[in-house]
């Protein structure tokens, strides 16, 4: 459900904050966490009974919150539709975008700002992937450094290779 809403508010939403649950603990603390942070500020805040419901599984729970979210995306995609529709266009008064000494319009047309819509999604999506291929390239470095530590205490406890040395530095 976090990934779904993550989708349509990017800023609201921040997936570390739900770990893979398997007990009915875990999964209401995670259900608890995305009704405080995220569905009652967007107004589809859901009871206590009804989060233990879908926490516990039951039929039908997490298909009327799904259809709940769904209306109100629809509705906030057709009012950005009507919008556009009656000639309202966006523009950015506070700054005006340059890139490479060309000077960009502070008001856009519907099929601009669509394409730019776009590419800032998928660039959006870009950047959540390679974040995440940081975060666990970052886990790896970790365990790898642990590793060697343990093999370097392994190697000094070791009475063999100590002997080894001696003998060595005795030639």
């Amino acid at each position: 459900m976090a990934e779904i809403l993550k989708k349509y508010h990017p800023r609201m939403v921040d997936l570390h904050n739900y770990p893979a649950a398997n007990s009915f603990g875990n999964k209401l603390k995670n259900w608890e966490t995305l009704n405080n942070k995220v569905l009652i500020p967007l107004g589809l805040g859901q009871s206590d009974k009804f989060l233990k419901d879908v926490a516990a599984g039951v039929k039908g729970t997490v298909e009327q919150l799904l259809y709940i979210i769904k209306y109100k995306v629809d509705e906030a995609k057709k009012k950005e539709e009507e919008e556009i529709e009656q000639g309202i266009l966006y523009s950015y008064s506070e700054e005006v975008i340059s890139h490479e000494d060309e000077t960009f319009p502070s008001t856009v047309s519907l099929s601009e700002f669509k394409n730019m819509k776009s590419l800032l999604n998928k660039k959006e999506e870009e950047i959540a992937s390679l974040s995440g291929k940081v975060k666990h390239l970052e886990a790896l470095i970790t365990l790898k450094d642990q590793r060697i530590e343990d093999l370097i205490a392994q190697v000094n406890r070791c009475t063999c290779f100590k002997n080894t040395l001696t003998q060595w530095n005795s030639e």
